[in-house]
C-alpha cells in the first residue's frame, strides 16, 4: 500500500547493481505520473527480482509501464492494470484510460484515490494470506469492499471518509459512492 508519484525520469527506480541478489514486492501500490512526465515509465528496474501484484501502473501517455533495463531483472506481475496496451502476467487489465480511474490527475489538484466506475475497481487478487498479509489500504480501510480487492493503493469506500497526509499537506477525502 503505497503511492508513488511525480518524478523528473520513471516514477521508481530500483537499481540492484551491487546486490543482484536483491528482491523487492510491490503489493497494492499506484505509481502514477502526471502530465508534465509525459514519456517517462512508471518504473524501471535493473537486477534483482521484483513481485507485483495489485499495482496501478501509469505513466501519463500510456508510455511503457516497466522499462528492464538491459532485461537484467526478474519481474513478475498480476492482477495490475496500465493505460499501456500489453503487460504480461496473470490478470492484469491494460488499455486503460489514465485519467478515468482516478479521481483527479490534473497538476495542482492531484487525488490517486479510485474513481468510480474505474476498470481498477474490484479485479484485484485476495492478499490477505501472502507476505506480508495486506487487509487494509493506504488509510486503513478493510480490504475488499465488495467480494474482491481494488488495484492500487485505495480501496474505494463505500460510506465514509479518510485523510491522507502528502508532505506538509493534509487531503481530506470525502465519501464516494461504489459503481
Amino acid at each position: 500500500n503505497c503511492l508513488f508519484y511525480a518524478s523528473k525520469n520513471e516514477i521508481v527506480y530500483l537499481d540492484f547493481s551491487s546486490n543482484a541478489g536483491g528482491t523487492v514486492k510491490l503489493y497494492n501500490c499506484t505509481i502514477a505520473g502526471p502530465s508534465d512526465q509525459a514519456g517517462k515509465p512508471a518504473m524501471s528496474t535493473k537486477y534483482g527480482t521484483i513481485t507485483i501484484k495489485n499495482c496501478a501502473l501509469f505513466a501519463y501517455d500510456g508510455t511503457i509501464p516497466i522499462n528492464n533495463v538491459a532485461s537484467a531483472s526478474t519481474i513478475t506481475v498480476s492482477y495490475s492494470a496500465t493505460s499501456y496496451a500489453t503487460l504480461a502476467g496473470t490478470g492484469n487489465v491494460t488499455s486503460l484510460t489514465y485519467t478515468s480511474q482516478f479521481e483527479s490527475v490534473s497538476s495542482g489538484t492531484l487525488d490517486y484515490r479510485a474513481k468510480s466506475g474505474g476498470g481498477i475497481l474490484d479485479v484485484g487478487t485476495d492478499l490477505s494470506a501472502d507476505s506480508p498479509a495486506i487487509t487494509t489500504d493506504i488509510v486503513g480501510t478493510s480490504r475488499p469492499q465488495n467480494s474482491t480487492f481494488d488495484i492500487g493503493c485505495w480501496e474505494l469506500v463505500v460510506a465514509g471518509g479518510g485523510s491522507f497526509p502528502m508532505g506538509a499537506r493534509s487531503h481530506r477525502y470525502p465519501s464516494i459512492g461504489r459503481h
